[in-house]
């Protein structure tokens, strides 16, 4: 080359553009330049490039998954649904759709330009939690902050302008809105502040569920000042001829029993009628001037007579424990008049307790008309009251069955009534005198006693053997136990121990009560 001429040759005619063959792209724009060099792209929308060593072809993406180190379970992320997938498997539905988590937002810039709004490619508004987002450049992921700012959710501006045909693909989470929520107040004001709703203490009725009738469980012409049901008081203002049963339900769920007062088919007499249930100061104190609902479920019969008379009460005073008519409700917090039908319904109400309130209590009166037919009744469970304006399920006083017995317990026990069981022992005094001391579950006061028919106790003598009593008595009592007075005709030694045992009849009884 040094030693010659190196000449060119004038009038070289080269063609515009220069062909592939020639070497050339046989374009006049990058565009049609990077599409002219890859394969053709009609119908392969959504596709990727792909070698296999020799040639390019365009192929489907295929799902991705992700496994969490445990063979055979994997995570799904994609637009269709997997085939082949097992138990246990996750698919994330990329898809747009309600609920989407996060958004996909791409485009191929016609005009070279910094700042990134709008909609997309598939008319998709560019929306983003600015922090949250991911910009990428043809592919590439870029650097918030130093390749660009997104700050307002709606555009991102780059540090340097797209050109026309870049693909620019943001990820991010849309913004949007949560409508018909509580706040925590108003959350506050509905929720009941206990562990669950069979939480101890939640209903202040003891029994309101009617589960406990240590009495018995039928009283009828049932006089007025008498107690049925445990803690359960009725009453009436005059004459009048009612029955007080206990029923076993089959027709309310979560049920076992109700309470029936039922007036004698053909009575006409048409005293108002009252049963109710009255607490103890030191349970009332705490619902003072505080917001309470009542809920409970009644039916009728299809003769009752009461119409709508039947009014469900929560009254409350200053009284310190006293029964139900002697006056502890001079204050009425809520009344329930409900609409009786011959189905059970659940009925409530809201009120507020006397702000001064000693004593409150929960009472039922209706006043039956004309003359009774075969169903004039009424029944009545699940009685609760509860703080607070919304009305949860029903749960005992006492947590649960044993809790209950045991609230019911501290007013009123019956031991007895069971052939030869034992009441207590203690020691003769002569061949026809004993004294014997009994014990209960401590009451909340000292103790009233009364006893079933004297001979149908026995004590044992000193051969074992029964001797039928012919009059018994307390002579001291306490919170939880009574010294019992026993006289026989004869058969005792004086000095001996003795036991006072149930007759073999099984009927004799010994009633603790403690009621207000």
């Amino acid at each position: 080359m040094a030693d010659k001429d190196f000449k060119v040759k004038t009038g070289l005619d080269l063609p515009a553009p220069l062909p592939v063959v020639e070497g050339g792209t046989g374009q006049t724009s990058v565009e049609n330049t990077r599409n002219a060099l890859m394969p053709a792209q009609t119908g392969h929308s959504g596709k990727f490039i792909s070698t296999d060593g020799t040639a390019m072809s365009w192929q489907v993406a295929p799902q991705q998954t992700a496994t969490d180190g445990a063979a055979g379970y994997k995570v799904y992320a994609g637009n269709t649904a997997p085939t082949g997938q097992n138990t246990g498997d996750i698919w994330i539905d990329a898809s747009n759709g309600n609920g989407i988590q996060l958004v996909r937002w791409r485009k191929t810039i016609a005009s070279s330009g910094s700042t990134i709004t709008g909609l997309d490619d598939n008319n998709l508004t560019l929306s983003y939690t600015a922090g949250n987002e991911q910009v990428y450049i043809n592919g590439t992921l870029i650097t918030r902050g130093q390749d660009y700012t997104a700050t307002n959710g709606t555009s991102v501006v780059l540090t340097q302008s797209a050109e026309v045909g870049d693909t620019v693909e943001i990820f991010g989470n849309p913004l949007f809105s949560v409508t018909d929520v509580y706040t925590q107040s108003q959350s506050n004001s509905l929720y009941v502040a206990k562990s669950g709703f069979d939480a101890a203490g939640k209903n202040l009725i003891i029994n309101g569920g009617f589960d406990i009738w240590q009495r018995g469980t039928t009283f009828s012409s049932i006089t007025s000042g008498t107690y049925s049901a445990d803690r359960w008081w009725y009453g009436n203002s005059g004459a009048s001829n009612y029955t007080v049963t206990r029923r076993t339900l089959s027709d309310l769920p979560n049920f076992q029993y109700s309470v029936r007062l039922q007036r004698a088919s053909g009575n006409t007499q048409t005293a108002s009628q009252y049963f109710g249930n009255v607490f103890e100061t030191v349970n009332s104190i705490p619902y003072a001037g505080k917001t309470v609902t009542l809920s409970y479920y009644a039916k009728v019969g299809a003769n009752y007579s009461g119409g709508t008379s039947l009014n469900a009460i929560v009254s409350s005073g200053t009284t310190v424990d006293v029964g139900l008519f002697s006056g502890p409700g001079s204050n009425t917090a809520t009344t329930s008049i409900p609409a009786l039908t011959t189905a059970w319904q659940k009925f409530t109400s809201t009120g507020t307790i006397f702000s001064n309130a000693t004593q409150v209590c929960i009472f039922f009166v209706w006043a039956p008309t004309g003359t009774a037919g075969a169903d004039d009744w009424v029944e009545i469970t699940g009685v609760q009251l509860e703080v607070g304006s919304v009305s949860t399920p029903f749960s005992r006083a006492g947590g649960n069955i044993q809790g209950e017995l045991a609230a019911c317990q501290r007013y009123f026990e019956r031991i007895g009534q069971n052939s030869y069981s034992p009441y207590g022992t203690g020691l003769c005094g002569s061949t026809t005198t004993a004294r014997v001391n009994v014990t209960c579950q401590p009451k909340r006061a000292n103790v009233s006693v009364s006893y079933g028919a004297a001979n149908t106790f026995e004590v044992w003598n000193s051969t074992f053997a029964g001797v039928s009593v012919a009059s018994i008595s307390s002579v001291a009592v306490n919170k939880s136990q009574v010294n019992v007075g026993i006289t026989v005709a004869s058969g005792l030694v004086a000095g001996n121990s003795t036991t006072l045992i149930d007759g073999s009849t099984g009927n004799s009884y010994i009633d603790f009560s403690a009621e207000l």
